[in-house]
């Protein structure tokens, strides 16, 4: 069993030191480490170079600046080992997760992709914990839907069984990159499960794309959620109303940056609705904007809002 980490590395100088000793001190036998800088213009290529003398586990890729996309990409074409993961070097990892996965990996040879907890949004008021039960789900519309991967489609919480990027890559020149890649391996993966051990922190960055997306970045997101209803093949019912619901308000946030254009695609809803309105966890304005579409359509929704908006 052995693991290939790959961190993309750019403009993180005060944050890439505390990112790689936790994943060194994750102590995996076999492990690689592959520094990816991306053309950082700060002192992240010295520091790589240093991190790996001190370190015989990590190796160090210099190239032109690409996007994050463009690093993963790098790090995936030179990786060596049986499992595949990855971190962004703003973040860090809690020691001994990587042993835990890995021992659940060693018991289950069938899991293609394992996904573990994330404390998401470290540091910040919008902190808290995306915890999973132990669960299995032998099909990808299963663990999309009901296991709602869709929320939470990052790379760096899942460990891949590398064969399954033989024909895979990160979009580049895109953000969200996540989004448009998930989908992909999961259509290859026979098994993917979810797990209630170790530990990833997500830290906020305030110039994340998180945090500083505009109406260009969320129209990829779109996109990348309609390819994603295309190639997942999905099954009516509630979760998949649910989902459509959650790609709505990214139809909203791309509705006049996108010249007042609808592009995500029409769903039938059915008796579905009734069930989906008297779920408690769905918020009332969701269900809301779900009537206004079931009674007319969603661009009356998103004029709507925009109207009301400006207001």
């Amino acid at each position: 069993m052995k693991l290939s980490v790959v961190i993309p590395v750019y403009k993180v100088e005060n944050s890439l030191v505390r990112c790689v000793e936790s994943i060194v001190r994750q102590d995996v036998p076999g492990m690689e480490i592959i520094l990816v800088d991306d053309g950082s213009p700060d002192r992240c290529p010295e520091i790589c170079e240093d991190l790996a003398k001190k370190y015989e586990c990590i190796r160090v890729i210099h190239k032109e600046n690409g996007g994050l996309s463009s690093a993963r990409n790098a790090g995936i074409a030179v990786a060596e080992c049986d499992y595949i993961t990855f971190a962004d070097s703003d973040d860090y990892v809690e020691k001994g997760s990587y042993n835990e996965i890995l021992g659940i990996l060693e018991k289950h040879k069938e899991y293609d992709i394992l996904e573990y907890p994330v404390m998401e949004f470290y540091g910040s008021s919008k902190q808290h914990l995306l915890s999973f039960n132990d669960t299995e789900y032998n099909s990808a519309q299963n663990y999309w839907l009901n296991g709602r991967a869709y929320a939470h489609t990052y790379a760096w919480n899942k460990f891949y069984r590398m064969s399954l990027f033989d024909d895979v890559r990160y979009p580049e020149g895109k953000v969200f990159e996540d989004a448009w890649t998930l989908p992909l391996l999961l259509k290859k993966a026979k098994c993917t499960a979810t797990c209630s051990k170790g530990l990833y922190y997500y830290c906020m960055n305030d110039c994340g794309i998180t945090n500083t997306a505009g109406g260009r970045q969320f129209k990829m997101l779109l996109d990348a959620h309609i390819e994603a209803l295309r190639i997942l093949d999905l099954p009516q019912g509630v979760e998949l109303l649910r989902y459509y619901m959650h790609i709505v308000n990214t139809q909203i946030q791309t509705y006049e940056y996108d010249g007042c254009r609808i592009t995500l695609p029409k769903i039938k809803i059915g008796s579905e609705i009734i069930q989906y309105l008297r779920a408690a966890d769905v918020p009332k304005v969701s269900k809301i904007k779900c009537l206004i579409i079931k009674i007319s359509n969603l661009n009356i929704l998103c004029r709507l809002i925009n109207s009301l908006k400006r207001k």
